[in-house]
């Protein structure tokens, strides 16, 4: 349902009807609001300290899991999942074996782990890194296939990090449909996978566009944005 509804969000800002595109993105807010709920909701049934009874800590946590890879869910990921973990002071319970670390992959406790010391600081001091060369090994070794794209991904993940809700880093763009061809952005917001930007749609109005980090590889958005990923190694 989220993909449809992005899909049709997009498309009313191409068209400029940005009446029904600011209503569309509001519903689209609820929705990806209530996936949050629903993830923190089953965090807490997936926790041994909130739920004695096994069985359905085990199902909360493949629940979990599965939102957490969801292609067509785009709205909650990694990122989100730390967010609640921080919240509710997990850092060093989430990856148990009687909680999450039975449905998570090593790969994906180890991301989750490395979020965890960029977003806290205590928790990195305790948990010094490592990481980064043990995970360059091991996304070489199990993607090796499609380095130069992996490594387009995670480089256009850190930038929408980096610009998400601010204006100095020079002008932004996005490709947009014929005959604008591209046009300026602004980031609203960038939750799970997916980025929300502000674009012209007239020459007095603005709309919103959302475009998944799979969508601006295709887009062109390393091309399109030269200046910000000055230096990177990949080939763009």
């Amino acid at each position: 349902m989220i993909k449809d509804l992005i899909f049709v969000l997009n498309e009313l800002a191409e068209r400029g009807l940005t009446k029904e595109n600011d209503y569309l993105y509001d519903t689209f807010k609820k929705l990806a609001y209530e996936s949050t709920v629903r993830a923190e909701q089953l965090l807490n049934l997936a926790n041994p300290a909130k739920n004695p009874s096994e069985n359905e800590r085990q199902v909360a946590a493949s629940m979990l899991s599965k939102i957490l890879n969801d292609v067509d869910r785009p709205e909650f990921g990694y990122k989100e999942l730390v967010a609640l973990i921080i919240d509710q002071n997990l850092h060093d319970k989430f990856s148990s074996e009687d909680f999450l670390g039975s449905v998570l992959t090593s790969m994906e406790v180890d991301i989750l782990k490395e979020l965890l010391r960029k977003a806290s600081p205590a928790y990195a001091a305790k948990n010094p890194g490592g990481f980064e060369s043990e995970m360059r090994d091991r996304v070489y070794r199990e993607q090796q296939r499609n380095t130069d794209r992996e490594e387009m991904k995670q480089s256009i993940i850190d930038i929408l990090n980096l610009i998400v809700g601010k204006t100095n880093y020079g002008k932004i763009y996005i490709k947009r449909s014929e005959p604008r061809n591209s046009s300026q952005a602004f980031v609203l917001s960038f939750n799970g996978n997916m980025a929300t930007f502000v674009v012209p749609v007239s020459e007095d109005k603005l709309g919103i566009k959302v475009l998944t980090v799979e969508e601006l590889i295709e887009d062109d958005f390393i091309k399109l944005n030269p200046e910000l990923f000055r230096g990177r190694s990949w080939r763009a």
